[in-house]
């Protein structure tokens, strides 16, 4: 508009061209042409008001629910059957709503609540709901659906399920995995760190899934009636299987990476059969778990490994992506935020890696943003916001740097290491150290400390984080935590 009012402006007569229009015609049309581009403009801004306003209702409602960036697709669905399939598969309202996988709704480490308990005490009881025993030992993380918490537990003689009850803490059920076909004789090998119940279960709503260090995977509907159970091999390393179970879109996803094959599966959530698998050529062995991300054009289920991080089509298994940039055996999941992977790993050859997602074809080493050589977790698994890293390590060391430059903001050192992975919840990151110990501090640069909250027990597990709820597995018991009315926003 002003390009055009520049060019109706007045000028001398050109003697040899027809008559130039009036000068009160000349200011008119200039006239109109500003006030079309008024027009214009206004219109614009308010389509782009409209269009980025997080005010109404149901914008703060989707943020909360996205804090890292859009949601996978498959968690979308309104229950409907998928496409093509008669497999069906909860919304994502109701996937934020409860805790079904390691690390939360999509294995991510990002708590989709802000009401969380901050004050508590184990010895003296303070802001503990309920505490009870679990029957077998395990490293297993709680999974929540609606009124329901799952665990499981094992020992040379058994691998159970276990579900309690998130208000009262009783055990409502308590099921032996039996009759798999193809399960081995003789278990494998496995270290006291491990033992055989260290992979996480996953839930959809109406069943749960729970696989063992020997392989053995099971499905069992919400009151403890087996379904269907398979062994899918018994992995041949010196943990045993421990990568931990999501959903997509009703199949179960099993990372199963060992010294001798690494195969991703997609299990039918309702019969167990193979939807698809895939061999991952070129990696060896890893313990890390798979994570859903969406970069705003396509999902992906991302991999951590040795030495690829891959990036897959959940929906048929399709290679996406593949960046070189790990060594040793790696046992943290990947971290994700807003299009950047945070893959890490302890080891001289590996770090704290930055990988930028959404492309097409493979990623090759122009698309690592950075790397940084130190603060570099072993087990515990980074979390990721739009503008910071942090990282909890075995050596007792928190550490936040920035997402897009890898630069070290601040540092801070306790005196016990970090098995469970940290979460972010709201503005807050919840990192539990192994003697039980909550250190509460904001997500942000510089670091602000705003509680230490500890329980009288050993924890190595990662907790489950409900709207005014956290669950803590301990060496010995599932423990609720309960908010004030303060922290619960009464």
């Amino acid at each position: 508009a002003l390009r055009m009012a520049a060019a109706l402006r007045e000028r001398w007569p050109d003697l040899t061209e027809e008559p130039p229009e009036s000068a009160a015609q000349s200011r008119a049309s200039r006239w109109a042409v500003g006030v079309v581009g008024a027009v214009v403009g206004v219109v614009a801004l308010l389509l782009i008001s409209t269009a980025s306003s997080d005010l109404t209702p149901e914008r703060v409602k989707q943020h909360l629910a996205q804090p890292n960036g859009h949601l996978p697709s498959g968690a979308q669905n309104g229950g409907a059957a998928d496409q093509g399939s008669d497999r069906r598969y909860p919304a994502a309202q109701l996937l934020v709503r409860n805790w079904p996988a390691f690390r939360g709704p999509y294995g991510d480490g990002v708590a989709h609540c802000t009401h969380v308990p901050s004050d508590w005490d184990g010895k003296s009881g303070r802001g503990i709901l309920w505490r009870t025993k679990i029957p077998l030992p395990g490293f297993s993380s709680p999974v929540i659906w609606e009124e329901k918490l799952f665990l499981t537990g094992a020992d040379k003689t058994a691998r159970e399920i276990y579900c309690f009850d998130v208000k009262t803490g009783n055990l409502l059920w308590q099921k032996a995995l039996t009759a798999v076909p193809g399960s081995p004789p003789d278990l494998p090998e496995v270290t006291d760190d491990t033992g055989y119940a260290a992979p996480t279960m996953t839930t959809d709503g109406e069943r749960v899934f729970a696989i063992f260090g020997n392989g053995d995977l099971g499905c069992l509907d919400l009151d403890g009636n087996q379904l269907w159970a398979r062994n899918l091999g018994t992995p041949d390393n010196h943990y045993g299987h421990a990568s931990s179970l999501i959903m997509y879109r009703g199949t179960v996803l099993v990372q199963l990476d060992d010294n001798v094959s690494a195969q991703l599966f997609a299990l039918d959530g309702e019969s167990g059969e193979n939807v698809w698998a895939i061999d991952r050529q070129g990696v060896g062995i890893s313990w890390s778990s798979p994570v859903l991300v969406n970069a705003g054009e396509r999902d992906e289920v991302v991999l951590g490994a040795v030495p690829f991080v891959i990036g897959y089509d959940p929906a048929s298994g399709r290679e996406l992506w593949r960046a070189e940039c790990m060594g040793g055996e790696m046992g943290p999941s990947i971290g994700y935020a807003r299009g950047t992977i945070i893959a890490a790993n302890d080891h001289v050859d590996a770090g704290v890696v930055a990988i930028r997602t959404g492309g097409t074809g493979n990623i090759t080493k122009t698309h690592l943003k950075w790397k940084l050589e130190e603060h570099m977790p072993d087990t515990a698994s980074p979390v990721v916001t739009k503008d910071h890293v942090f990282l909890a390590t075995s050596l007792g060391e928190l550490a936040c740097a920035d997402v897009r430059s890898g630069k070290v903001l601040w540092t801070e050192d306790r005196d016990e290491g970090f098995w469970a992975s940290p979460i972010l919840a709201g503005d807050r990151i919840f990192a539990l150290d192994k003697e039980g110990t909550m250190h509460i501090f904001l997500a942000a640069s510089p670091y602000r400390r705003l509680g230490e909250c500890r329980l009288d027990a050993p924890t190595v597990s990662t907790p489950a984080f409900l709207d005014s709820r956290i669950y803590i597995r301990t060496d010995k018991e599932i423990v609720c935590i309960g908010a004030s009315d303060h922290d619960s926003g009464k």
